[in-house]
């Protein structure tokens, strides 16, 4: 399923957490990929250029580290919980990835920041908190619902998609490595696209007419969408 994880797998393991019965293996093995998504989003963004895998990793265990500091009770939603702290621990090691760019000599500013010289943390508010997590996770579930509806696309839909949006290559140099002009390929990623944020919403309206939110066994294999 191209990585994804269902959604009940952290609920389970969150209320285990709240009973006493914390397993961190099993925490990080399952929130490990929406982290990880979270902490590359941010540092790109932070950046404006490309995430590699060591200044991610380093944000998701700065990141997993604080998470299991936390009161379970207090944390309403894992997955959002878990990728908003993701998400501020990217931006942190973007920061210093701009200033080790912008200023090599940068070890009396990290200094302070470890030394707690320098806050670079507003003040907590709760329901700002519950919000963003909120938000966090919304963001987590498309993209759980993208994954599958990815796999339902066309082979060739599915190649430039994956290719060009979950592995971020340019367009152009796919096209190239395919044998196909830049507009062939770009008419290509657009349909496919637009198929895939058609299946995307379907599902959402099915989950919203499902009182338990989880997807219908037809709409979780077979078959491609147009």
């Amino acid at each position: 399923m191209m990585g994804a994880v269902a959604l009940d797998e952290p609920d389970g393991l969150h209320d285990r957490w709240r009973r006493g019965d914390r397993d961190d293996r099993a925490l990080f093995l399952v929130l490990r990929g929406p982290m990880r998504r979270a902490a590359a989003g941010a540092i790109r963004r932070m950046t404006g250029g490309s995430a590699n895998a060591e200044d991610v990793d380093e944000a998701v265990v700065m990141a997993f580290t604080e998470l299991v500091t936390h009161d379970p009770g207090a944390i309403a939603t894992l997955v959002g919980f878990a990728t908003r702290i993701a998400w501020r621990r990217g931006q942190d090691v973007g920061r210093r990835l701009n200033r080790a760019r912008e200023q090599p000599d940068s070890d009396t500013v990290e200094a302070l920041v470890a030394g707690g010289g320098i806050d670079d943390r507003t003040t907590p508010d709760p329901e700002g908190e519950l919000l963003a997590a909120e938000h966090f996770a919304e963001r987590e579930r498309t993209f759980q619902l993208a994954m599958l509806c990815v796999e339902q696309l066309p082979p060739g839909q599915a190649e430039v998609v994956a290719a060009t949006v979950l592995r971020g290559q340019e367009l152009a140099a796919w096209a190239g490595e395919q044998g196909k002009s830049y507009q062939a390929a770009h008419k290509q990623r657009a349909k496919a696209l637009l198929a895939l944020n058609r299946c995307v919403e379907a599902r959402r309206r099915e989950e919203k007419r499902r009182p338990d939110g989880r997807q219908d066994d037809d709409l979780r294999g077979g078959g491609h969408v147009a």
